[in-house]
């Protein structure tokens, strides 16, 4: 079907879009090589050809209807393209949508980055404002591409919140000391209480006395951690699974708190950290065994999370006579 002149036209873009379909308007001609040539415009872009000569018609109608759609009007459209992703990701659009509410019936082209800028400077919290943002950037990258906008205003917020540094908190030598003696497969291992929880009989090299841990968290969470002589029993005598007092984080975290109002289970793992550093353990040997990431090319290149022989040797330095 052929459009009318200076109706404007759809083209479909390759590739795999949501949405390949874009809608082009004239707004002024050029003069090139003493020829005519269309200056375009977009107005939006949409996932079938019968949606784009709606908006196409609609645009035709009423060249400024696209402009007086209400932030609430485009949130609505927006909201779609986010489905997939992380329920926290999804419950903080739902939050910044709460916090815009007095602007929702406004035409979203009259909204100013002033106003949201007061949205975000009342929220008191770093990833609350960061959070807040990212959601309003995203929402104008939308409304910029379908027409609704001339600019992402959302480019220019800023937070203005204070970035707590997070304190270590650490066992003291009397605090580790009043923890069972279960607690020590964290304390000398240096697991996150998840990897603890996955390990069973089936990850223990009875040979070579050696752990092998199936991290999920980063690339470098899969690892081998040597045993330290203070949990060769508790290790070496696993029949199933090696964390045997709970099957759960929660049952752990709650059965945990029994011993130590002030500490989280992952402070064992920090507090294996420290040890480390202060036995004198290198730290590039220390991250091995935590799987954290080696920034240094050299390190991460010639010592791997499998360098058993060395992995050991820093184990075995690790004492916790270092606290006292």
């Amino acid at each position: 079907m052929r459009l009318p002149n200076s109706y404007g036209g759809i083209r479909k873009l390759s590739g795999k879009r949501r949405r390949p379909y874009q809608v082009v308007v004239t707004v002024g001609w050029d003069l090139v090589n003493d020829k005519k040539k269309q200056i375009q415009k977009t107005i939006g872009y949409c996932a079938t050809k019968s949606e784009a000569l709606i908006m196409l018609a609609e645009y035709n109608k009423d060249p400024t209807i696209l402009a007086k759609a209400t932030l609430s009007e485009v949130w609505e459209k927006w909201l779609p393209t986010q489905e997939g992703y992380s329920k926290s990701k999804l419950k903080t659009i739902e939050q910044a949508y709460n916090h815009a509410s007095h602007l929702m019936k406004a035409p979203i082209s009259q909204i100013t980055s002033v106003q949201l800028q007061e949205i975000i400077d009342e929220l008191n919290s770093n990833s609350y404002q960061v959070g807040h943002k990212t959601a309003y950037k995203s929402l104008f990258d939308y409304a910029l591409a379908h027409g609704y906008v001339k600019e992402n205003i959302a480019l220019d917020l800023r937070t203005t919140a204070k970035t707590k540094k997070p304190v270590a908190n650490i066992f003291t030598a009397a605090e580790k000391a009043l923890m069972p003696s279960q607690y020590d497969l964290f304390f000398y291992t240096g697991l996150r209480e998840r990897e603890m929880l996955a390990v069973t009989v089936d990850d223990i090299d009875h040979e070579n006395e050696i752990i092998r841990v199936k991290g999920t968290k980063t690339d470098n969470a899969f690892r081998y951690v040597p045993v330290h002589p203070a949990i060769r029993d508790m290790v070496m005598q696993t029949t199933n699974r090696l964390w045997r007092w709970d099957d759960s984080y929660g049952s752990l975290y709650y059965g945990f708190k029994q011993y130590s109002d002030n500490h989280k289970p992952h402070d064992m793992r920090k507090t294996f950290a420290t040890v480390c550093y202060l036995s004198g353990v290198d730290d590039v040997l220390t991250k091995r065994m935590m799987g954290h990431a080696v920034s240094d090319i050299t390190h991460s290149t010639y010592i791997k999370n499998d360098d058993i022989l060395l992995l050991r040797d820093a184990m075995g330095k690790v004492d916790y006579a270092c606290l006292k």
